[in-house]
């Protein structure tokens, strides 16, 4: 556990996946400061796009543009993410060891077999056929300390090595006095061999508790059967922010090595920076359902028309449209495409029921998926 019951500041790297498996808390420059801000100062305050800024040891190379370091294919490209993260337990990553842990009907311990960040993870190996845990050494008033009332996130990752079986995340909670409260769980599911499936759990800590102890169970194993868990965070994610550049500075007064002092703003300005498209296409794009967007502005005489979305929908190509050979809505007396009815009703014939095609004006054409 973390000493004291301090946070444990957290910074990680992004894979371009829209995960975070890369921990670089120990390349941060504590020295040159950790700094954010958020959008907005207060509630009544007008959102504005948040910055951050963090300066990492780059003695090794591995925050420079094009760096292989961390991982091939390398993550070090323009627009990933690093998050800043306060952890309340200072192993969960399972690299080194897995102390801080024990296990009732299971035998804990570091694991190269399978890892879902770094080199390793922790696994549960059953000592006999019957449930078995895996739980953070300190209870009572060793445990975590918390406090009443407030809602604390947690989660996992977690895979079975030959059979799935049913796995939960489970909090015990004690008073100040280090007298047992009760045992709050969460919703199980099933781990697979195949992957790591993510435990994510709210959890309430009553009133009166001070005091925390997580689980990890894996419901009614076979005897000597091997699960794992990695990435086992408890804590808050307190700023996530795209990183513009990865800029390389060589030492200067009392530095011994290259740096990289980075800057980076949160998704507000990301947005912010997007070009503003016609009503008709904005109102479109914010549809979640939106699978593809033809805006049909492609040159007279084209043969397809390409998805605008982002989605990489597939372009919509045959027989039966014309571009440049009509013309627009009045607002804009502009060329436009020509749909003959055939055509549309070709289209919709061919495509999948779980898609509708709808025409605007000749000017846009989307695809929703409604399933």
């Amino acid at each position: 556990m973390v000493a004291g019951g301090l946070p444990k500041f957290q910074a990680l790297l992004d894979d371009g996946t829209g995960t975070f498996p890369y921990d670089v808390t120990s390349y941060v420059r504590l020295k040159a400061g950790v700094s954010f801000r958020r959008g907005r100062g207060d509630e009544l305050s007008e959102v504005e796009a948040g910055d951050s800024s963090i300066v990492f040891d780059n003695s090794d190379g591995r925050f420079t543009l094009g760096s292989t370091v961390i991982a091939t294919p390398s993550p070090i490209v323009g627009d990933r993410r690093v998050r800043f993260r306060v952890e309340l337990v200072a192993n969960t990553t399972f690299e080194t060891d897995v102390s801080g842990y024990s296990g009732s009907n299971a035998t804990l311990a570091r694991s190269t077999a399978q890892a879902r960040s770094g080199a390793a993870s922790m696994s549960l190996t059953a000592v006999t056929a019957a449930s078995m845990l895996a739980v953070d050494s300190g209870s009572g008033t060793g445990g975590i300390p918390v406090t009443g009332g407030v809602t604390y996130p947690v989660e996992a990752y977690v895979r079975a090595a030959t059979v799935g079986r049913s796995v939960v995340l489970k909090m015990d909670w004690w008073d100040a006095a280090g007298v047992f409260i009760s045992t709050t769980t969460g919703t199980a599911t099933l781990d697979t061999t195949t992957g790591w499936t993510l435990l994510s759990e709210l959890f309430v800590a009553p009133s009166n508790a001070a005091f925390a102890r997580r689980q990890y169970a894996v419901v009614s194993p076979g005897l000597g059967e091997v699960h794992y868990i990695d990435d086992w965070r408890f804590g808050w994610n307190r700023f996530t922010h795209h990183v513009q550049n990865w800029p390389v500075e060589w030492p200067s007064g009392d530095d011994q090595f290259a740096v990289a002092g980075v800057s980076g703003s949160d998704v507000q300005a990301k947005a912010d920076r997007q070009p503003l498209k016609s009503i008709i296409q904005q109102e479109y794009q914010a549809e979640s359902t939106l699978t593809g967007l033809f805006t049909m502005g492609e040159p007279s005489g084209a043969m397809s028309a390409g998805d605008t979305s982002g989605n990489q929908a597939p372009p919509m190509t045959g027989i039966g449209y014309a571009f440049g050979t009509a013309t627009g809505p009045p607002t804009d007396s502009l060329t436009a495409v020509t749909l003959t009815n055939g055509y549309l009703n070709t289209m919709l014939a061919a495509t999948p029921a779980a898609l509708e095609m709808n025409q605007v004006s000749c000017r846009v054409c989307a695809i929703w998926n409604r399933a």
